[in-house]
C-alpha cells in the first residue's frame, strides 16, 4: 500500500478556504508554499502544479487525486518540465514522465 501525505491545493484566500471547504481536509497546519497572481487562474494551475511536480505523485505520495493540469499540456501551459513526472516514485529527478 503507497503511503500518501501531503496535499497541493490553492486559494486566494487560505483563511476563507479553511472556513468554507467541503473535502474533509484539516487546513489548520497547512502551509504556503508558492505564490500567484490573485484571480490568476491560469498561474494558479500552473504553480499548483509546478509544486506537486517538486513534491510528490498524485494518488501514489500525495494526497491528491489527479494532476491539476495534465501532462501532455505541460508545455503549453508553462508548467515546468524535465526535472520532474506523472508517475514513478521519490522526489524530483528520481521520477519520470513514460
Amino acid at each position: 500500500m503507497n503511503q500518501v501525505s501531503d496535499y497541493i491545493g490553492r486559494a486566494d484566500n487560505l483563511g476563507e478556504r479553511a472556513l468554507n471547504a467541503k473535502d474533509g481536509r484539516d487546513r489548520d497546519g497547512a502551509e504556503i508554499v508558492g505564490f500567484y497572481k490573485k484571480g490568476d487562474t491560469k498561474g494558479a494551475r500552473v504553480a499548483e502544479q509546478n509544486t506537486m511536480n517538486d513534491t510528490g505523485v498524485p494518488k501514489k505520495t500525495l494526497d491528491n487525486k489527479r494532476n491539476e493540469i495534465s501532462p501532455k499540456k505541460w508545455e503549453r501551459e508553462g508548467v515546468v518540465t524535465g526535472t520532474v513526472i506523472c508517475t514513478g516514485m521519490g522526489s524530483g529527478k528520481n521520477r519520470s514522465c513514460s
